[in-house]
């Protein structure tokens, strides 16, 4: 994997180049509407298939651990393929829009499962989609297995960590996408007087309006130097934009040399 793309419409484009930022957005407006429940259905058929193996205080320490952890991640949602039909239709202003390949390599790793932080170092990660239930299930599971020694159980840090899957496991009605996610889990907490803290997040919390519904967002800026993270551009099979002005909007944000592409989708 050297490349990741992302489809957009043009003028989320050029919004994207102008600022050197892409946005992570409320994972709870996104396409799917399981977002997340997938995860926490797994996990509650998993666990109620050991529960004859965990007392009753080691249930219940789990249960306070996972509803404790689970929060709403900020999403930044990439493809492994920079050509899909499916793709172009769905997210990039019906196939007119294009897919924007970013190095993979320089978007952050973080060791582990997404989790709060006190710092955008700790609560922001690339991780891969997975979308076999079969998959799904034995991974889960392996999380269990691992806490199964006497000495091991902690059943609160378990369910902790076990909620951290939840923006990393999809239904394979989705696996034409080879999604990859940029992942963002700042602790947002509003007091009794509605002022809002985001914990763990050096970023300020924005919103817009997408689809009828407000949607709140983080802005990622680009690694620094900025040129080379984009890598290649392809131009949807709708697309009337010019292979001319790509390469100029490219070098008028300083963005280096980047290769373009026509999708090969027969499409209109």
């Amino acid at each position: 994997m050297s490349l990741l793309y992302h489809y957009c419409s043009l003028e989320s484009f050029l919004a994207i180049l102008e600022s050197k930022k892409v946005w992570l957005g409320d994972a709870s407006t996104m396409n799917d509407s399981h977002e997340g429940k997938w995860a926490d259905q797994l996990v509650q058929g998993v666990l109620n298939e050991i529960k004859p193996s965990l007392s009753d205080d080691e249930c219940r320490a789990f249960a306070h651990g996972y509803n404790l952890n689970v929060r709403r991640p900020y999403l930044f949602c990439l493809s492994s393929k920079g050509d899909i039909l499916s793709q172009w239709r769905a997210y990039a202003a019906d196939a007119t829009g294009v897919a924007i390949g970013f190095d993979a390599n320089r978007f952050p790793r973080r060791p582990g499962l997404p989790a709060h932080g006190l710092g955008d170092s700790l609560t922001v990660g690339l991780w891969q989609v997975l979308y076999d239930q079969h998959l799904q299930r034995q991974l889960i599971r392996s999380f269990f297995d691992a806490r199964a020694q006497p000495d091991s159980r902690d059943y609160a840090s378990l369910g902790m960590q076990v909620a951290g899957l939840g923006p990393l496991l999809k239904n394979s009605a989705f696996s034409e996408e080879e999604e990859w996610r940029l992942v963002y889990t700042p602790l947002m907490m509003t007091n009794e007087a509605n002022s809002h803290t985001a914990i763990g997040a050096s970023w300020r919390a924005r919103q817009r309006v997408s689809n009828a519904r407000i949607v709140t967002y983080f802005e990622y800026p680009f690694p620094d130097p900025a040129a080379g993270f984009i890598k290649e551009v392809w131009l949807g099979p709708r697309s009337m934009a010019r292979v001319a002005d790509i390469e100029l909007a490219l070098a008028l944000n300083e963005l280096g040399k980047v290769s373009i592409r026509r999708s090969s989708a027969t499409y209109r």
